[in-house]
């Protein structure tokens, strides 16, 4: 269906103009609904000659998976937690035990039940306050990928606030267990705004603490791992920014780390008063510097280890007395620890493997002596390891199912 508009005085010509719903996300046009309809019987028709095969190759899919299934337990604060899929559910339980009584479970969160209640469901992002006490979530229940976000008494087991809608990611309490930060979509889909909510209070006095006007760059939040800074970074695909705000004081101004120069990308964590920075601002493959937390201005980056040819810095974490960097040497990834208080003798983690693939795990505590990592190869199912960082050893906690 022929269909023209102009913007800036180009003529753009669209023949399926037709298709695009007024009401999006919600698709009401009889004519949209038809179409859709008719492409999923097409699709039916064609594919019904198949369906033996479909179904064989299901079921081999379905086999490789275990009936149940649970994640290695991790520590955050006075607690341990872990998500669970009972026998044939498709959404998971989270739940956690106190540290003092460790085998005690509770579900915190029951996604089956939730998704009960809707055509489709989608967990998006989840934080627990400092505290323990509150549990942020959000789901999108209508495939639009705009999720509501809603907050939860663990100790009381009850709603508190009322929904926040149109968020996206996880959100980020504040170190006073009092404020929350969360992310604004536009009508584009694109995170532009950084909101603050204050417990009890209506969600129309949430306060904006930064708004992006570039359309290129998206926002995001997030928490050092000492859970000192709140992160507000914005960027494109070659450019990035970085402002920061004292978590204990989340009313506080936020400070620039760097001012955004196109092709420049930095990536910032906090351990033991220093921010250390992984930037490309002197090499492409990135070199890891550290700073002082009162002059976080780049004038004042030192560098720990030089951009360089021969190795590529993909990621860093930072814990109380370790420094964490993911970088790949000669196209394999490595892992190199660096401890806070010697920076001079760092090393590199001994995988079973000449080749595999590894990431960084959950790892929710900052004062720890153990990382936890993702391990596969071609001939490895996936493996969680936890790593003492002292005594180097990896001690396998759980081996994909297969």
């Amino acid at each position: 269906i022929p269909y023209r508009s102009s913007h800036h005085g180009i003529e753009i010509v669209d023949p399926y103009h037709w298709l695009k719903d007024p009401g999006y996300p919600e698709v009401n046009e009889p004519h949209v609904l038809a179409y859709l309809k008719a492409e999923n019987d097409y699709f039916d028709y064609r594919m019904a000659p198949h369906q033996p095969l479909i179904d064989q190759l299901f079921a081999e899919i379905k086999g490789r998976q275990p009936a149940q299934d649970e994640s290695v337990p991790y520590r955050k604060g006075n607690f341990w937690y872990r998500w669970r899929y009972e026998e044939g559910a498709q959404y998971r339980l989270w739940l956690r035990a106190s540290v003092d009584d460790p085998e005690n479970w509770r579900v915190i969160l029951d996604e089956p039940a939730l998704a009960a209640e809707h055509d489709y469901f989608a967990l998006g992002g989840m934080a627990i306050s400092a505290n323990g006490r509150y549990l942020a979530w959000s789901a999108d229940t209508n495939g639009s990928e705009r999720f509501t976000l809603s907050i939860q008494d663990l100790r009381q087991d009850v709603p508190l606030d009322e929904p926040i809608e149109l968020t996206l990611d996880s959100p980020v309490w504040a170190g006073d267990n009092q404020h929350l930060f969360y992310l604004r979509l536009n009508e584009n889909w694109r995170p532009y705004r950084v909101m603050r909510h204050r417990m009890g209070r209506p969600v129309q006095e949430d306060v904006v603490v930064y708004e992006e006007e570039d359309e290129a760059f998206f926002v995001g939040i997030d928490l050092t791992q000492s859970a000192d800074f709140i992160l507000v970074t914005t960027g494109d695909h070659v450019t990035s920014e970085v402002r920061l705000l004292l978590s204990s004081a989340p009313t506080s101004p936020m400070q620039l780390i760097c001012p955004r120069r196109s092709g420049h990308e930095y990536d910032v964590d906090h351990a033991a008063g220093y921010f250390y920075i992984r930037s490309n601002d002197q090499h492409k493959n990135f070199r890891l510097a550290k700073t002082p937390a009162d002059t976080p201005a780049p004038e004042h980056w030192e560098t720990l280890i030089a951009g360089s040819d021969d190795h590529y810095l993909t990621g860093h974490l930072c814990f109380k007395d370790w420094i964490l960097i993911m970088q790949r040497v000669a196209g394999l990834e490595q892992l190199r620890v660096i401890p806070t208080a010697q920076a001079d003798e760092s090393h590199f983690i001994a995988f079973p493997e000449a080749a595999y693939s590894i990431d960084f795990g959950t790892n929710a505590e900052y004062a720890a002596n153990t990382l936890r990592l993702t391990y596969q190869s071609m001939v490895t199912p996936t493996t969680v390891f936890d790593y003492d960082l002292r005594s180097r050893e990896l001690i396998s906690r759980k081996i994909q199912e297969i």
